[in-house]
């Protein structure tokens, strides 16, 4: 979006030209199960980037529904993603509260 600015959590603003990763991308870095996806994705969020609370939720249901993980699973892999320095997440506090309320 033009003239969309996003705070890191280091505290200092973005240009709205800022890299989104996609569910695919969080997805390897939780469940390494594909060696070269995983060095990809780890590339691609090495340069940091923002995460939209649409592709956590997709990531969520991908975790339960393909990989079969469990709530307490599911909610420490979001929490390992809320904790990447590489990572900057859309609304991280609202997020921070949903994960405690999925547990």
């Amino acid at each position: 979006m033009p003239g969309v600015r996003v705070r890191k959590k280091s505290g200092s603003l973005c240009a709205n030209g800022m890299r989104a990763v996609d569910t695919d991308v969080l997805v390897r870095l939780i469940a390494p199960d594909d060696k070269k996806q995983v060095e990809s994705a780890d590339k691609f969020a090495s340069k940091g980037a923002w995460m939209s609370h649409l592709v956590l939720a997709e990531t969520s249901w991908v975790l339960d529904s393909v990989y079969d993980r469990t709530r307490e699973q599911i909610a420490k892999a979001i929490k390992m993603l809320l904790n990447d320095e590489r990572l900057t997440v859309q609304g991280q506090d609202v997020v921070e509260a949903a994960v405690e309320k999925f547990r």
